[in-house]
């Protein structure tokens, strides 16, 4: 990831926000937990941290001091770089020897900074992978000389959430979904349906059926729109899923797979 910074030149500019460098400072915050550290953040503006399963990179175009947060003033243009690597990436046997040698892979490349205090501050990245990341204030970044087209990209997406562009919010919880809709400004929740008590089917023909829809119970979701997947049959037992009802069968003896 890489960032460039473009802050007007001091006296404020919003209520309350007026004096020496009244717009012009850069905060940050590094968290604690590390397993290795290297700190070059007063010679290169650099750190690197190696946490339980993720290797980082920082890099400042300006050197600076920090404790677990660093605050700059007086900064009016300036670019950022963050490189991360999971740990399995590096097999060296100690936490240390890992960072060491991510280390020297991120610095096997180094940053161009030569258009950083132009009018529209441009910064060129280049991470170990030798993958160029350019970005110039107001500009769509490029990656290796193509412009990233932002507006194909969602406006938000994790494991938690997705929301396209212009749509609506979606929150993935662990027994339910929330829709938010921010069109008509309304909410819902959809909860994962839950299973009834019903008694167990006993084999009594070679084959028969079993109702799914009927052992689950969902207010939100019509039973057209219920899914179902069966796992776990006993080797002897044949079960198809065609739709919310289940057809098991017992295999003949004479139709078993053999061994081989």
């Amino acid at each position: 990831m890489i960032a460039v910074y473009n802050m007007p030149v001091g006296g404020g500019g919003s209520t309350g926000n007026d004096g020496n460098w009244a717009n012009e400072w850069l905060t940050g915050h590094i968290p604690g937990g590390w397993q290795a550290i290297t700190d070059d953040a007063a010679t290169t503006g650099r750190i690197f941290l190696h946490y339980e399963k993720l290797l980082v990179a920082l890099y400042l175009s300006r050197t600076f001091s920090w404790t677990n947060d660093f605050t700059i003033s007086g900064v009016n243009k300036a670019a950022l770089a963050i490189e991360t690597a999971p740990v399995d990436e590096f097999p060296q046997s100690s936490a240390a020897a890992r960072l060491a040698a991510f280390r020297s892979a991120v610095l096997a490349s180094a940053p161009d900074i030569s258009g950083v205090t132009n009018a529209a501050p441009r910064f060129i990245y280049t991470n170990r992978h030798g993958d160029v990341l350019e970005l110039t204030f107001g500009l769509a970044g490029k990656i290796n000389g193509v412009t990233v087209d932002y507006q194909s990209w969602p406006m938000l997406e994790d494991p938690w959430m997705v929301q396209a562009q212009n749509g609506h919010l979606h929150l993935f919880g662990r027994d339910r979904t929330v829709i938010a809709n921010y069109h008509d400004w309304t909410q819902t929740t959809n909860t994962r349906p839950s299973t009834l008590s019903r008694p167990p089917v006993a084999f009594t023909n070679w084959s028969f059926d079993v109702d799914l829809a009927a052992r689950v119970s969902d207010a939100e979701t019509p039973e057209t729109n219920f899914a179902f997947s069966v796992s776990g049959a006993a080797s002897d037992v044949s079960v198809t899923l065609p739709c919310s009802t289940a057809q098991i069968s017992k295999v003949e003896p004479s139709h078993k797979p053999k061994n081989s």
